[in-house]
């Protein structure tokens, strides 16, 4: 039929866009909704950790303004109170809904770009195994078939990871004066998980313009990362030349001279490209796909593209600071003034306990609101992208098993169900599958590697079912007391995994993850990438360090003050001076 007018983009079917009611993620920290116990008296990842201090203070000022009001017989008029009551519920209240407004769009947006990074890869596997089917192929012309989805399986994960790196990303600039070394080491560590997955080249346009960077401490002092240590700062498209350049280093690039790696750019663009120079190579070739393949293709690619920038718009541009501003003047004046125009006669209960609920109230408001704003951070509440990555990589294990390895028995069976129905004829005109010999699986590309524990714990403490989650804050900080266990480390994986003799037990959480995928061969970048992930997780986040020094594979001593941090400038100079950049 027709493609209607307003179906088309430059030519191209657009495909449609996934309902927001198609199965909305659910990568978050779980409870059972209906329960009272689980969700009225839980403590992480709900609201008490942070109205908890508030309340006890708010009551604290309540009860003393009462006892000075008792004392002096001195109250306020109540005129006016009640205006100001309502305006600053129905700003707080609207802003509320403005926040979930903006959850409800991140998970839309999280669906269409992975349903669509799905479609990438089961487009591909399908019509390259049917030209396997349908033609003669040569043993090289096979290969190809098979490089080509290794290609779109590993881009296309690598992807998925780049979404998650560069919302940590944009997260960071909108608080670039408070990095936090955990959140940097996090960021790292996906961005090492990336390089895994890439060739050595592409793994240096990665780190080229990955973004990360450390300067110079000012005075002795970094605000972000404890002083004696260098400040952590994202720089991301900006194109920084000549006198714009500034004393800062690309994390990633330890050897690099000074301004040479100035201003990073975002990493999905990136991948996109090289996925997209992928999926044209096998276009109109013998064992490729025709060129109305790629049709689909775009639409999807467009797809994820348009989804990358919603996401980034949804971190990067938060409500409008005079809407914020304007809610929490409202919520101040409210709760100090509030309590002023009190009836003595009222007593306890009405002049210090019903206040210090209605201020709660409100101020609970203002908190849910901020943690909704950012649905892409790292919060307990936010969506957990790692699970959602996760959930990716088994989809494509599964899809390229299924497109190639288990290929003959799926046709065989399609035979033997065509003979149980008296279609034996019309079987005989089905494709014929050549033998098994010379199938490749998924697993002789791939290997799922042991995730350092740090991410473990808080992919865990971010998408787990939340009773388990206090278990094991309480088993941790008994472990922590009793002097337990650390992690471990195996040489297969980019990074430590969890030792399963550590004292702290493992939780029965089926939504634990504890593997990610990484390319199974040795490319000269996966030594190096091994080295800084072990050299992350030594890392000290309370101690101040360089983690630039730390992707050179000689982290910094700890050094805590005084004379220690001044060996440790020395050495750095030291080291900067005989990698040629002026001291």
């Amino acid at each position: 039929g027709r493609v209607p007018p307003d179906a088309r983009t430059g030519g191209h079917r657009r495909c449609p866009p996934v309902p927001a009611a198609a199965a909305a993620p659910s990568a978050m920290l779980r409870f059972t909704t209906g329960s009272w116990w689980s969700t009225l008296f839980v403590y992480y990842g709900g609201v008490l950790p942070n109205l908890l201090l508030p309340a006890v203070l708010y009551l604290a000022y309540v009860y003393m303004l009462y006892q000075c009001c008792m004392r002096t017989q001195w109250v306020f008029t109540s005129d006016g109170i009640s205006l100001i009551a309502s305006s600053a519920t129905f700003m707080l209240v609207f802003r509320l809904n403005q926040c979930h407004a903006r959850l409800q769009s991140a998970q839309d947006t999280l669906v269409t770009a992975m349903c669509s990074l799905r479609s990438v890869v089961s487009l591909t596997c399908s019509v390259l195994n049917w030209r396997q089917r349908h033609g003669t192929l040569t043993e090289a012309e096979r290969e190809a078939t098979c490089a080509i989805k290794v290609h779109v399986c590993r881009l296309v994960i690598a992807y998925a990871l780049s979404l998650k790196y560069h919302m940590r990303l944009a997260d960071m600039m909108n608080n670039e004066m408070a990095v936090a070394p955990e959140a940097m080491r996090h960021t790292l560590a996906d961005l090492i998980r990336i390089k895994r997955l890439l060739t050595d080249f592409e793994a240096e346009l990665v780190e080229r313009v990955c973004g990360v960077y450390e300067e110079e401490v000012q005075n002795g002092f970094s605000c972000c990362n404890g002083r004696g240590a260098p400040g952590l700062l994202v720089d991301l498209n900006r194109v920084r030349r000549g006198q714009d350049r500034t004393e800062r280093f690309n994390i990633m690039r330890p050897h690099a001279a000074n301004g040479d790696d100035q201003g990073g750019c975002s990493l999905p663009p990136l991948i996109l490209q090289l996925l997209r120079a992928v999926l044209l190579e096998p276009l109109c070739r013998p064992w490729g796909f025709p060129e109305r393949i790629m049709n689909l293709m775009e639409g999807h690619m467009t797809l994820c593209s348009t989804s990358f920038q919603r996401m980034n718009q949804m971190v990067m541009m938060p409500l409008p600071l005079p809407y914020i501003q304007l809610c929490k003047l409202l919520l101040v004046v409210f709760m100090f003034a509030y309590p002023m125009s009190i009836n003595l006669e009222h007593g306890i209960w009405g002049n210090v306990i019903i206040p210090s609920i209605l201020a709660m109230t409100l101020l609970g408001f203002e908190i849910v609101a901020d943690f909704m704003e950012n649905p892409l951070g790292d919060d307990s509440s936010d969506i957990s992208i790692y699970e959602l990555i996760h959930e990716l990589e088994v989809e494509v294990e599964v899809i390229f098993d299924a497109s190639d390895v288990d290929t003959s028995g799926v046709v065989e069976s399609w035979h033997r169900l065509g003979e149980q129905y008296g279609l034996e004829g019309g079987c005989r005109l089905l494709s014929k599958e050549r033998p098994k010999e010379g199938r490749r699986r998924f697993t002789d590309f791939f290997r799922w590697a042991p995730l350092p524990a740090y991410t473990v714990q808080y992919i865990r403490a971010q998408s787990s079912e939340v009773t388990p989650v206090h278990e094991r804050l309480l088993l941790q900080q008994a472990c922590a007391d009793g002097g337990g266990g650390d992690a471990s480390s195996d040489s297969e994986s980019f990074g430590p995994a969890l030792d399963d003799g550590s004292p702290l037990p493992r939780a029965q959480d089926i939504f634990g993850i504890r593997r990610c995928l990484e390319l199974k061969c040795e490319l000269p970048h996966f030594g190096p990438a091994k080295q800084q992930a072990t050299g992350l997780a030594k890392v000290d986040t309370q101690a101040p360090h360089s983690f630039r020094s730390v992707m050179a594979g000689a982290p910094p001593p700890a050094c805590v003050a005084g004379g220690a941090a001044e060996k440790w400038r020395q050495q750095r100079s030291v080291r900067r001076h005989h990698e040629g950049f002026a001291p």
